[in-house]
């Protein structure tokens, strides 16, 4: 299997209910609908394919019902699983974590500001790490600071926040 076109989707965190519901706190959007997903442990690269039968959110959370899962004792063995599905084409203005790792980051009057070296999401918006001058700082990923993101130049060009640029010198 051509491990590029997985993303890693999110970590299932506990069993939910007596029916052998997950619940999976995800890392990227999840699409409407999920069909074949896979599962691979911590400590191992193997992967395990398996068939989602049922999507629902709530409060954040997603909780996934799996073909051939009926039990809640069944469900307890994949805590801490983390769930892959193949790539898939993603809303306007979104974009898979894994795209956006290493881009440099440029303001809109062309100086270039640092390379993203890590991405948190918020739940608002994410926001990046990015590593400046031998320095981390934080950039918030809004709309608000986000101008043009080019990955044929690897280039993300941002409007820079007041204050900011000056701290860093």
């Amino acid at each position: 299997m051509d491990r590029k076109n997985l993303v890693f989707l999110g970590e299932i965190v506990k069993a939910h209910g007596r029916k052998g519901e997950l619940a999976l706190y995800p890392f990227h959007p999840l699409p409407r609908k999920v069909g074949r997903v896979y599962l691979q442990a911590r400590d191992t690269e193997e992967l395990v394919p398996a068939k989602v039968t049922g999507l629902r959110e709530y409060k954040g959370m997603f909780y996934l019902r799996m073909e051939g899962l009926n039990r809640r004792e069944e469900a307890e063995n994949l805590k801490g699983m983390k769930v892959l599905i193949h790539r898939i084409k993603l809303p306007e203005n979104s974009y898979y974590t894994r795209d956006l790792m290493g881009m440099e980051l440029w303001t809109d009057k062309g100086k270039y500001m640092g390379r993203i070296i890590d991405i948190m999401g918020t739940g608002a918006n994410d926001i990046y790490l990015i590593h400046i001058k031998g320095k981390e700082y934080f950039f918030p990923a809004s709309k608000q600071w986000i101008k043009k993101i080019d990955f044929n130049s690897c280039r993300i060009e941002v409007i820079w926040p007041p204050g900011l640029e000056e701290t860093i010198g």
